[in-house]
């Protein structure tokens, strides 16, 4: 008779370089693998034993929450910057032409550059008129968007000259293309729990990402936005000779 407290169901946590990376989303698949040279002779050929050539500690995990930080874990090489909130100044000098049309709503607007706008100066496209705000038009200061009022004296679809200052918000950036090098993840930490409380826990002290980062963004929003994060151990002999690849841990 079997131990129904060996039997198990479900997923886990994840966490790399000592972060948890957020829900999971489907099956996570934890994979020992190997290659190996076999040695076979007579008639009909026997095997006489084999040589292990190639060993394999993976982990393949469908990561729900899509962040720069996890998508440069993902790829493998692409690092993350950070963007500052600088204000941005349009001068007038600029020339920055607007036309005003309706998107989806009875009010014709034009969009800026950025959010938070302070500063804005609409004039006509000769210069020779200044438009008033809530007069002639209505700034959301917070999205960056003017709306023509229709008692103004802005015209249905005029084009007007803005000056103005933004600042865009502070960001997470990935450039890509900037570097090749594969970085080395360490502490790849994948712990299951059993319907008993005990735990399950594959361990990769080192590692390296597959690479790849495939989203896609459905119109029809079915399922969520998933990126699968694959990684491979990385040899670790020098700090981990007991086991360099990692190890899997069955707690008791």
């Amino acid at each position: 008779m079997g131990d129904f407290n060996k039997v198990t169901v479900g997923s886990g946590t994840l966490s790399v370089n000592g972060t948890d990376v957020g829900f999971l989303k489907g099956p996570v698949k934890v994979a020992l693998g190997h290659e190996k040279l076999e040695l076979k002779s007579g008639v009909p050929r026997k095997l006489q034993g084999s040589i292990i050539t190639e060993m394999i500690h993976s982990i393949e995990a469908p990561l729900a929450e899509l962040s720069a930080e996890s998508i440069s874990r993902a790829s493998g090489f692409v690092p993350v910057s950070t963007v500052a909130a600088e204000e941005v100044t349009i001068a007038g000098e600029d020339n920055q032409q607007r036309t005003f049309a309706t998107f989806g709503g009875a009010l014709q607007r034009i969009i800026l550059d950025g959010p938070a706008v302070t500063n804005l100066v609409v004039k006509s496209t000769d210069g020779l008129t200044t438009y008033t705000v809530n007069d002639d038009y209505i700034l959301d200061a917070t999205t960056g968007i003017v709306y023509r009022n229709p008692g103004g004296l802005i015209g249905s679809a005029a084009t007007v000259h803005v000056a103005y200052k933004y600042t865009p918000v502070a960001s997470k950036r990935l450039n890509i293309g900037a570097a090749w090098q594969v970085l080395d993840l360490t502490n790849v930490v994948f712990t299951h729990t059993r319907p008993n409380g005990k735990l399950f826990v594959a361990v990769m002290h080192k590692a390296q990402a597959a690479g790849n980062v495939d989203l896609s963004f459905d119109t029809e929003a079915s399922d969520f936005v998933i990126q699968q994060f694959n990684c491979s151990a990385i040899d670790d002999t020098a700090n981990h000779p007991e086991a360099p690849l990692g190890y899997w841990d069955d707690e008791q």
